[in-house]
């Protein structure tokens, strides 16, 4: 299914004027009769994108519109005019083939696999789509071709497309993905490592494992994206993955650091004490992005009362960038315990910080 929004606006009093625009981004332009029906609207929208008129429907928020109804009845006549809210639903047709000699053919064609793949869950869109293309070029296949293309939009769309359609433990996608891991070029390489990521089972161990030995890349942009991804692959509480992003913060890249923090957050289990250690150690990280990211993650997997962390985010509430002071008040808002009354009243000093972030996050620390 294409499932499109559009966002019609009618005004005038004797003649309806109606700016169309679809989620993909098509526009019309049309002008009805107040007594006109919505069929009338309908059967035009798909003759301008020429879609099958079977099957299509219309619906004003969340009802769907009856095709005899008046296009008036939609519209509140005022100066200033109204907007209507509506959804249009269009089956692809079998002309809708991915081709690689025809980019705007396939542009379409991915931009409506995209759209619904993240309306329904993997299986029946691929079926959809494998309908559509055909038993000799199945949807993944087809996918991957344009995995690595060079036009950037046509690569974005087709990697969102492969996560969204093939789901997660997809033997095909996983193929598809693999062979590209080594490309060449570094930001498709970076690419595949994150889509790799998404459509391999979480924590498989061959996957990890790949992810793991890109840590000693040369080029530190893929290892940088080798630590997000191991994020999204690991499972949590894996201890080779939490061991190796721990060794990660000590990289001399700042991104790397970052990165390393941002995977841990999502892999480790609240309470692991080296972690916690390692996290405390980023605090006075010389990047603040990096701090700023050990403040929020410590304040996510630090137990409560864990005076180690409480005491360090004390500190960090002096830090002279306003995001450390921010992440800090909302992580020791999560870890100090009621009786706690001096780290209290410090967060109690942070509402008079020069900071506006850092005065509302004062405010709403329990």
């Amino acid at each position: 299914m294409d499932d499109q929004d559009l966002e019609i606006e009618a005004t005038g009093r004797t003649r309806i004027l109606c700016f169309v625009t679809s989620m993909a981004g098509d526009k019309a332009e049309l002008e009805l009769d107040p007594e006109s029906e919505v069929i009338e609207l309908l059967t035009q929208l798909v003759h301008i994108w020429r879609v099958p008129l079977d099957g299509a429907t219309l619906y004003h928020g969340s009802r769907m519109i009856n095709l005899q109804e008046n296009i008036e009845r939609h519209h509140n006549c005022n100066e200033e005019g109204v907007t209507f809210n509506m959804h249009f639903t269009l089956e692809p047709t079998e002309n809708d083939l991915l081709d690689t000699h025809d980019l705007e053919k396939s542009r379409r064609v991915l931009k409506l696999m995209s759209e619904v793949g993240t309306l329904v869950e993997p299986s029946k869109a691929r079926l959809k789509f494998e309908r559509m293309l055909g038993e000799s070029r199945k949807v993944i296949c087809g996918l991957g071709q344009f995995l690595d293309h060079e036009d950037k939009e046509i690569r974005v769309l087709a990697q969102s497309s492969m996560c969204k359609v093939a789901g997660r433990g997809n033997e095909q996608a996983i193929g598809e993905v693999k062979e590209r891991l080594d490309n060449h070029d570094i930001d498709t390489r970076c690419d595949m490592l994150r889509l790799f990521a998404e459509v391999v089972r979480q924590g498989d161990e061959n996957a990890v494992a790949m992810m793991i030995n890109r840590f000693r890349h040369p080029e530190w942009k893929t290892r940088c994206a080798a630590v997000k991804a191991l994020g999204l692959a690991a499972q949590r509480g894996h201890d080779r993955s939490i061991l190796a992003l721990c060794e990660c913060l000590e990289d001399g890249r700042w991104e790397i650091r970052r990165a390393a923090v941002n995977s841990l957050e999502q892999v480790a289990e609240r309470g692991d004490m080296n972690t916690n250690a390692a996290l405390r150690g980023r605090l006075g990280d010389q990047d603040w992005t990096t701090r700023t990211a050990a403040a929020r993650a410590l304040g996510h997997l630090a137990v409560k009362g864990d005076m180690d962390a409480i005491s360090m985010l004390v500190d960090c509430l002096a830090d002279g960038d306003a995001d450390v002071r921010c992440a800090s008040v909302i992580a020791l808002g999560n870890l100090i315990s009621t009786g706690d009354s001096s780290t209290i009243t410090l967060l109690g000093d942070c509402l008079q910080d020069c900071s506006a972030t850092v005065r509302e996050a004062a405010a709403e620390t329990p």
